[in-house]
């Protein structure tokens, strides 16, 4: 086999794979984990062969990757070439992308993907900042760690500068997550076509598929420039007018992603947890009757009326609060509640009816 300019630099080739993001025009470049011996850590490598489309999209990654520096943008580590190849070196995400997670998990509980996606706005925001549009926002561009708690964003080769008093007219990115004026053939400033992309991101984390579908090209075209979708029924009323705000028809109308930090979704605040996402599903499957099938979370996933009860615990009403029993009751109360502790684990405590306090069984 013959070398490749890959090959030709201090790296230990570990494996092949293709999870960096797409290199444009739905085309993936090929991408080779590797590590850095002079740093001693993982990282990816980037390769394409040098035709003319490829060489175009390759160059404006690079460009918007140098000049962006930002926690939740792909670093760029160095760039080089040869008469056939290009090579981008850059930070590994071990964790894949978006697109992968949701083929493990189909869904995201809004607990779990306002981190992410808070995350996603800084770093879109950071772009637009610097006159600088995405054009292809979407889950196999978005990068995740090992412990999937931080996002990366990649896939930056149909990325474009914008100037508020000039207009962009390129229809690019995916369709399933393009802005209605991109299919009008309309002009375009350029931010407003990533915050409609960031609506169609968010309700597929937490729907589990997009908003726009159809059963063919002209019907999916037709649902996106009328507007035309649906919310599941265990979207919050927050998460309903965050989706609807994004995915508004008139580009102009649409909010900035500075404006969409301060949304209300946005703002909540949810229970400190060790691991953002779970391994497995916060899902169970129901099985209907008709077709339209869809999941509903358990009680694990999604957080339960007043932000003080959390998942396995009921309401206690305050009047209850410090009430003791007296007498022999008590006593006879306290010395069953103490044999709670040293009896099998069960689900319930018998002496507390109006508190379940979960018990783990020994592994």
């Amino acid at each position: 086999m013959a070398q490749d300019l890959a090959s030709s630099f201090p790296m230990e080739e570990l494996d092949y794979d293709d999870f960096l993001g797409e290199l444009g025009s739905g085309a993936r470049s090929k991408v080779m984990l590797a590590k850095d011996f002079m740093t001693n850590t993982k990282v990816a490598i980037k390769k394409a062969e040098k035709t003319s489309s490829a060489l175009i999209r390759f160059r404006r990654e690079v460009q918007y990757l140098r000049a962006l520096r930002h926690p939740n943008i792909l670093k760029l580590i160095r760039v080089f070439e040869d008469e056939k190849q290009m090579c981008l070196e850059t930070e590994y995400a071990s964790g894949r992308d978006l697109g992968r997670l949701l083929g493990k998990q189909q869904r995201l509980s809004e607990r779990d993907a306002r981190p992410l996606f808070r995350q996603l706005l800084a770093a879109v925001q950071h772009c637009h900042k610097n006159q600088v549009v995405h054009r292809n926002l979407k889950p196999a561009n978005i990068l995740l760690d090992g412990k999937h708690d931080k996002v990366i964003l990649a896939g930056f080769s149909l990325a474009e500068t914008f100037t508020e008093e000039g207009y962009l007219n390129r229809f690019c990115g995916t369709p399933a997550f393009s802005a209605p004026e991109m299919f009008l053939r309309q002009k375009y400033v350029g931010p407003e076509v990533d915050v409609w992309s960031l609506g169609v991101v968010i309700y597929n984390m937490v729907a589990g598929h997009v908003p726009f579908m159809g059963d063919n090209w002209e019907q999916m075209k037709k649902n996106i420039i009328g507007g035309i979708y649906e919310t599941p029924d265990f979207f919050s009323d927050e998460l309903r007018e965050l989706v609807r705000k994004c995915l508004t028809i008139g580009g102009k109308l649409r909010p900035t992603v500075a404006e969409l930090m301060e949304d209300a979704w946005m703002q909540m605040q949810d229970p400190i947890i060790n691991h953002p996402v779970m391994t497995k599903p916060h899902y169970r499957p129901i099985n209907l009757h008709d077709s339209s099938a869809c999941y509903y979370p358990t009680l694990e996933s999604e957080q339960r009326g007043d932000s003080s009860v959390q998942a396995g615990e009921t309401e206690t009403a305050a009047s209850e609060e410090g009430q003791g029993r007296k007498g022999l009751a008590g006593r006879l109360g306290n010395f069953l509640l103490r044999m709670c502790c040293i009896l099998p684990p069960r689900e319930t405590c018998c002496m507390r009816s109006t508190r379940v306090v979960p018990v783990q069984e020994d592994s």
